[in-house]
């Protein structure tokens, strides 16, 4: 498509490659260590984009961009 930036998903960091204190307040937010997590491939950023499996059963799905050298969140983009 004319106008998209070119794909960069594969080059996308692991749940493990993400900093642990980011890790952390991720499992305060969600109440729940982290059991096990699948990264997803594909996308147009190199952030974390990972499926995860929560201790108490739960799930939950994990997106992050950089902080640095990316546009600004469009509005209404937010944690659900």
């Amino acid at each position: 498509m004319a106008g998209m930036p070119p794909a960069t998903g594969s080059q996308r960091i692991t749940w493990a490659e993400v900093p642990a204190e980011v890790r952390a307040a991720i499992e305060k937010l969600l109440g729940s260590k982290v059991a096990g997590a699948a990264s997803q491939p594909g996308g147009f950023s190199e952030g974390v984009a990972a499926r995860l499996r929560l201790a108490d059963g739960g799930r939950a799905f994990v997106k992050a961009t950089s902080s640095t050298g990316c546009s600004p969140p469009r509005p209404g983009w937010r944690g659900r």
